[in-house]
């Protein structure tokens, strides 16, 4: 049997759950991953991709790549692995290296008006993750080109994320205000869990208006400035929906705009699940459009698209259906 037909018959998660423990969720399966320390699983398997990633440090492959990295083997010893032939069998469960809380110790402050950045100007910002030359973490400037202010219902603020392009990638870090060596600063400390929707302050009681959700603060801003409503998002990006606080959304009416393409489909797919478990009166979902290009959203629409409010309703119009009953709505 050659590799690809051990990748075709071989059930991932069944190989991946001799490893490290898997707990299932929907069409997925989650776990820490075993190639970093981690106590909040970030570890995705995908039988029906018949793949794996982790979005916490990046790594993904397929049943032959993870057996190779847990093995450290050539992919014939792999394909042997799997099938159990030639006498080996999968090692023991590997111990996962020492989970290290960089926040632990940092107590947030409670942040005003005044202490929010500003788009394009320099922020410093302690960073409390040690590195080989910074072994007790250090400041950072960055000159941030986006800010998004989370605030509760009464508006207090929670927190910010600061998008910002750095040479070879984009961070959008979430950022707390804090007390260090007598001084108030802002940190990289995750907003406290269950994490506040981004733009919160803008629900409003009545239940018959739309709840737009959207993945990333840049497409709910620019989906609240083009279309109007109520547009809402959460905060760290697709894995971590799960650590958002839906409850708001309770006997709301909510439609979900997933990006194109499967990670983005997989992200609204659990969005559905967890806003209907909150109480949602209805939820419904735009149906992608991969025509458009992998990953198209409705910043997309606007900024490369230059689609009007009219053309955007135009194309939602027949694409929405309901999560409950798959029905075009």
């Amino acid at each position: 049997m050659n590799p690809a037909d051990i990748k075709n018959v071989t059930t991932l998660s069944e190989v991946v759950a001799k490893y490290i423990e898997l707990k299932p969720s929907g069409k997925e399966h989650w776990g820490c991953c075993p190639f970093h320390g981690e106590r909040t699983p970030s570890f995705q398997v995908q039988d029906y991709r018949r793949s794996w990633h982790c979005y916490g440090c990046g790594k993904h492959g397929d049943v032959i790549d993870f057996v190779q990295a847990m093995e450290k083997c050539e992919i014939g010893t792999a394909c042997d692995i799997i099938r159990g032939s030639s006498g080996y069998s999968v090692a023991a469960r590997q111990e996962l290296p020492p989970i290290v809380d960089h926040y632990a110790g940092l107590v947030s402050v409670q942040a005003t008006e005044t202490d929010l950045p500003v788009a394009g100007e320099w922020i410093r910002i302690w960073n409390p993750k040690p590195s080989e030359s910074f072994p007790h973490g250090k400041f950072t400037n960055y000159r941030p080109n986006l800010i998004h202010p989370y605030r509760l219902r009464d508006d207090t603020i929670v927190g910010c994320t600061v998008r910002i392009n750095l040479p070879d990638k984009k961070i959008v870090p979430m950022l707390r205000m804090i007390e260090k060596d007598g001084n108030r600063c802002w940190s990289h400390f995750p907003f406290p869990k269950p994490r506040s929707l981004y733009k919160l302050e803008t629900l409003k009681d009545t239940a018959e208006e739309v709840v737009l959700i959207v993945e990333g603060e840049k497409c709910a801003d620019i989906a609240r400035h083009v279309l109007g409503g109520m547009v809402l998002t959460w905060s760290g990006g697709t894995n971590a929906a799960k650590f958002t606080d839906w409850s708001p959304l309770k006997d709301k009416n909510v439609l979900l705009w997933p990006d194109a393409d499967p990670e983005g489909e997989a992200a609204m797919q659990g969005v559905a699940e967890m806003v209907a478990a909150a109480g949602a009166r209805e939820v419904k979902s735009i149906a992608v459009d991969m025509t458009r290009g992998k990953g198209w959203d409705i910043g997309d629409a606007v900024q490369r698209n230059k689609m009007s409010r009219a053309e955007i309703f135009a194309w939602m119009k027949g694409r929405i259906v309901s999560c409950s009953t798959g029905e075009v709505t």
